[in-house]
């Protein structure tokens, strides 16, 4: 759940968190 915060691309891992 942390690379949600910690991926450039949040915006884009947010469902995939």
């Amino acid at each position: 759940m942390d690379r949600k915060y910690m991926s450039p691309t949040f915006l884009l891992d947010a469902p995939f968190f």
